[in-house]
């Protein structure tokens, strides 16, 4: 009978917190659970500490610190393993740098969007806007695609208003 009892005591437990899960607020959620992540891995990483397990700690005690920072200390955690380890600075995984593949130039936007040189603002949004019933995502094409006819838009209009 005790048994039973310690189940429903459970069983409701889990019901409330299911409940409090589906109408929480996402963002104060993520929150707290990084919170009590950091904390429950810093315990975790005293306690590899105190038992002799120095490597192990340290790398708990960095995934503690990167989820008390929301990850923006993810290159100086690379770093201070790469020295504890003896690997030569930088050789941890680097943060990936912006690329500048959004740069277009007015000849690419025009071949994009097949328009002649000095088109009229209705001609480019005409064209823009056939391209797009053809690849637009939400009917089966790429996204890669609809952005460089996006952008070509844009690179055209934006070099008409420089005129």
């Amino acid at each position: 009978m005790p048994m039973l009892l310690l189940g429903v005591i459970v069983l409701c437990f889990f019901l409330l917190g299911v409940k409090l899960f589906t109408s929480g607020n996402p963002k104060a959620m993520a929150t707290s659970l990084r919170w009590v992540g950091g904390g429950v891995a810093t315990l975790l990483a005293l306690f590899l500490l105190l038992r002799g397990q120095f490597v192990i700690a340290l790398m708990v005690a960095g995934f503690a610190l990167w989820l008390f920072t929301e990850g923006k200390f993810r290159p100086a955690i690379f770093d201070l393993f790469s020295r504890f380890l003896g690997m030569p600075n930088g050789a941890g995984p680097q943060p990936r740098q912006p690329t500048r593949s959004d740069t277009m130039s007015v000849t690419q936007a025009r071949e994009v969007l097949d328009v002649p040189a000095g088109a009229d603002a209705e001609t480019i949004k005409q064209a823009h806007h056939r391209l797009m019933l053809k690849v637009h995502p939400d009917v089966g094409g790429s996204d890669f695609l609809a952005a460089q006819i996006n952008r070509a838009k844009q690179v055209l209009l934006d070099e008409i208003k420089e005129r």
